[in-house]
């Protein structure tokens, strides 16, 4: 039986048998448990991921899963460069919105959006919701 053990992007140790890869609390829940229903899911009671004792393990809604995650600190924020798609960074937003802006008539001297935009490779609507504050609002306007 060809048989590897190995940790996921989020740190949850998983196991592969004949080419499947499983959750090893998973496995533990069902060895005792039998099979978990599509809709549910199984939570670590002390959050950590490492413990896959049975006693440590319970059924739960994918709500609830959440709701205990964040009521015990195991959620961090996807805010600003945190968020998994995020081209800018929390300085360089705070950057952006220190630079003077362009005049609306193109003269004098400052940055446009679209110039910006060019240079962090990011859409000008993009860059102008997070130099205007409609996006990264957990960082300060200047």
């Amino acid at each position: 039986m060809n048989r590897s053990v190995f940790f996921d992007k989020d740190g949850y140790p998983k196991i592969k048998i004949h080419n499947k890869a499983k959750f090893v609390h998973r496995l533990s829940w069902e060895l005792v448990n039998g099979e978990v229903s599509k809709d549910m899911q199984i939570n670590h009671i002390d959050g950590n991921k490492l413990n896959w004792n049975i006693d440590n393990l319970e059924e739960v809604t994918a709500v609830d899963n959440v709701r205990h995650a964040w009521a015990n600190g195991l959620c961090s924020s996807s805010k600003g460069e945190n968020h998994g798609g995020s081209k800018l960074t929390d300085s360089i937003v705070m950057t952006i919105r220190t630079l003077p802006k362009k005049a609306a008539n193109g003269r004098g001297y400052g940055f446009s959006s679209t110039e910006l935009a060019k240079i962090y490779g990011v859409s000008s609507k993009v860059l102008r919701q997070a130099r205007n504050g409609e996006s990264w609002r957990h960082l300060p306007l200047l």
